[in-house]
């Protein structure tokens, strides 16, 4: 069979309760809601750390952070050897890019392991605040998708990862969705659009049904939740619990909903088998395409930790494990 592409979005702090498929009726989400009605809607997804980086690296290797050892979003890089997303395809025949938003996924990461080009170009970026991060707004990175895709990405299969970092704070809307609700509400609906331009791209082209379309978030964000206004600091739901939609017409069913706890470093593991690569035997997270066909989800253990608070405060880190309906968190690591 042809060998699908794949596109692989991340929205840095995106909440799931915040869209309009996971029940935010006010939400101004239309090209995510249309892919969770065409494709597979995951109702529980977990991250294993409220960070970008280590996050990331959970995502794109299929390994939890005590594995793959990134632990925070500036000092930790991947190490050499641990075979990412992006090598595995490559490997198989897939061209590839990354492109990617914000400071704790530059080169220096160590993510851009396996991508033929890794676009990381932040330089020309509006300033931000005063201890945020530098920022490629949605639409820049819209544009730079729209040029792979239609350059080396109509050479053969591609895989194209796709990252949006706008709905991290501070939050700072264009003016057309400040109507959206609150300013962290225009954020999620502009990069919507901005995933719509690339969505209707593909379309047009006649390759979207060909494609494997993931959208997904690396953590939540706080807003307020048991104190925290961001994230980073505790492992509660609210930067816990992400989105997870695939779609693939040619070989997912419309429509399908899974109530079963699942976890980001599932992603990985996903990712490849819907595409047909055999993927490394000591990953540690598992397939979801039996899930995503209509199947049950393996029993698993969804495990989190927050680093970040060490580092600045000398805390101890945080741990915490899910299973059968139940979740613990651990104050006292290493105590």
């Amino acid at each position: 069979l042809p060998r699908p592409n794949v596109l692989l979005v991340t929205i840095d702090t995106l909440r799931a309760d915040r869209l309009g498929c996971y029940g935010r009726s006010a939400a101004k989400t239309p090209w995510i809601d249309r892919l969770a009605r065409e494709g597979v809607r995951f109702e529980r997804c977990y991250a294993s750390a409220p960070l970008t980086r280590p996050s990331h690296a959970t995502i794109l290797t299929g390994l939890e952070p005590f594995h793959h050892g990134v632990r925070d979003n500036l000092s930790m890089a991947l190490p050499e050897g641990l075979p990412t997303l992006a090598a595995l395809l490559g490997g198989e025949g897939w061209t590839s890019a990354a492109i990617v938003a914000s400071d704790p996924l530059v080169r220096a990461s160590g993510l851009d392991r396996g991508f033929g080009a890794y676009d990381d170009d932040l330089d020309a970026t509006a300033p931000r605040p005063e201890g945020h991060f530098r920022e490629r707004t949605a639409d820049q990175g819209a544009d730079r998708a729209l040029g792979f895709l239609e350059g080396a990405g109509r050479r053969g299969p591609f895989f194209l990862w796709a990252h949006f970092f706008d709905p991290h704070a501070e939050y700072s809307p264009p003016a057309e969705y400040r109507r959206a609700g609150t300013p962290y509400d225009g954020e999620i609906a502009f990069v919507d659009a901005q995933l719509g331009r690339i969505l209707a791209a593909l379309e047009e082209s006649g390759r979207l049904d060909d494609t494997i379309v993931v959208v997904t978030a690396d953590h939540g964000e706080g807003l307020g939740d048991h104190g925290e206004a961001t994230h980073g600091y505790f492992l509660y739901d609210s930067t816990l619990r992400v989105p997870l939609v695939v779609r693939w017409a040619s070989g997912l069913e419309p429509g399908t909903s899974v109530a079963d706890p699942v976890r980001l470093v599932d992603v990985c593991p996903t990712i490849l088998d819907l595409a047909g690569v055999e993927g490394p035997p000591d990953q540690d997270g598992l397939s979801l395409s039996s899930a995503a066909k209509g199947g049950a989800v393996d029993a698993r253990v969804a495990h989190a930790e927050a680093w970040e608070r060490l580092g600045q405060f000398g805390w101890r880190p945080l741990v915490s494990v899910r299973a059968r309906g139940w979740k613990i968190i651990d104050v006292n690591v290493g105590g």
